[in-house]
């Protein structure tokens, strides 16, 4: 309250005789929590007769109710200057890689109580060209030559030789082949054999004891095929007629 009532001394108007303070002219406001706290700051002040035709007032927490006064004429007329921005300077790169330009523009004329504040940005970015020196060129994966064979100490054993990465692929090059390394055998291996049928069997008896009747024998592989050897080739079954 002690503020609210320096600053009601300093601006508001003499109040006229013999009238009652409904409403304190405080700069073209009225406000009822001043009020109040006036009529409070009267009562504690005033004894006998004159605190009892004064009217009870009590001051509770902070709630105001704010309004223009009727009676009071506008001390002047708000005449709107809007906000308006300067022009956008010239773009500027950020440095380095990262392909960001910037350009800036001010506030050239700032708004009043009533003018129209400025909408906007005040700094715009675009993407610009990576420059040629930050330009990484396409590189093909690069390998090393093989090395020489392992040394074989028995026909069976395997030998083994392989190639380094010398350099990965980048941005799109050609990409690396999945084996670094090659395995063979020493020797050369087993020759391969072929199966071969054993003789033909017996004929068996002739089916009729008199007449047409008929006859089979038979053969099987003596030795299968081996280490990629062809495969037994003719019959394994032949019949024929017979005559008792």
């Amino acid at each position: 309250w002690e503020h609210t009532r320096r600053m009601f001394r300093q601006s508001a108007a003499p109040a006229a005789p013999n009238s009652t303070p409904l409403a304190v002219a405080w700069r073209g406001l009225q406000c009822r929590q001043v009020l109040l706290a006036l009529l409070a700051a009267f009562g504690r002040a005033a004894t006998g007769a004159a605190a009892a035709e004064l009217p009870a007032a009590v001051c509770n927490g902070y709630t105001e109710q704010w309004g223009t006064c009727p009676d009071l004429e506008p001390c002047h007329v708000c005449q709107p200057v809007n906000c308006s921005f300067s022009t956008w300077g010239d773009w500027s790169a950020a440095g380095g890689c990262t392909q960001v330009a910037f350009r800036h523009r001010e506030i050239k004329v700032q708004n009043n109580e009533c003018g129209t504040p400025c909408l906007g940005a005040r700094t715009e970015t675009r993407r610009e060209r990576k420059p040629r020196s930050c330009r990484i060129p396409v590189q093909d994966c690069r390998l090393s030559e093989w090395s020489d064979w392992t040394t074989c100490r028995e026909p069976t054993d395997q030998r083994h030789r392989s190639r380094l990465l010398m350099a990965p692929p980048l941005n799109g090059g050609r990409p690396c082949p999945e084996d670094l390394g090659e395995t063979e055998p020493c020797g050369k291996g087993p020759e391969p054999e072929p199966c071969h049928l054993a003789p033909w069997g017996d004929w068996t008896a002739c089916s009729a004891s008199c007449g047409e009747g008929r006859r089979s024998r038979a053969r099987s592989p003596a030795t299968a095929a081996r280490f990629g050897g062809e495969a037994c080739a003719g019959a394994t079954l032949e019949a024929a007629t017979c005559h008792a």
